[in-house]
């Protein structure tokens, strides 16, 4: 909404809905991938929080939000494929485009998304039995 107002971008509403439906989808892939990161505080405190930001930083570099995808190196673009984020974002360019074959991305995304949330879940409950059993929740204070 803020590029809207300031780059004088004009967008269609089935654009905006078209877009908000990507953001959506593409949400819930992150929320899984988000969950696995939140393993990292419980497993290590003093370190784990900042442990977290270099998950975000690598989704970033590897998905195509600085540059395209195609000028990594092919190990990077096969890294990228990975990310939910790299399907999203070709998926609002080819919307902003008004090319509306979007169906590629969001069958990726929506298969990231059926993989990374259950697979999420269940690594936050293994880190969380596990912080139980080594006492890493028991604090005070």
């Amino acid at each position: 909404a803020a590029c809207i107002i300031f780059f004088d971008i004009n967008i269609t509403l089935h654009q905006s809905c078209m877009i908000v439906f990507i953001l959506f989808i593409s949400t819930l892939s992150c929320t899984g991938i988000g969950l696995m990161a939140a393993i990292l505080p419980l497993i290590s405190v003093e370190s784990g929080a900042q442990a977290t930001y270099i998950v975000q930083g690598l989704l970033l570099i590897f998905s195509g939000i600085y540059y395209k995808v195609g000028v990594l190196p092919k190990w990077a673009q096969a890294i990228s494929k990975l990310s939910p984020i790299t399907y999203t974002l070709e998926a609002c360019r080819k919307v902003l485009e008004n090319n509306n074959d979007i169906s590629y991305e969001v069958y990726i995304i929506s298969i990231i998304s059926l993989i990374a949330i259950p697979l999420g879940l269940y690594t936050f409950s293994l880190a969380e039995r596990y912080t139980k059993v080594v006492g890493k929740l028991k604090r005070n204070g």
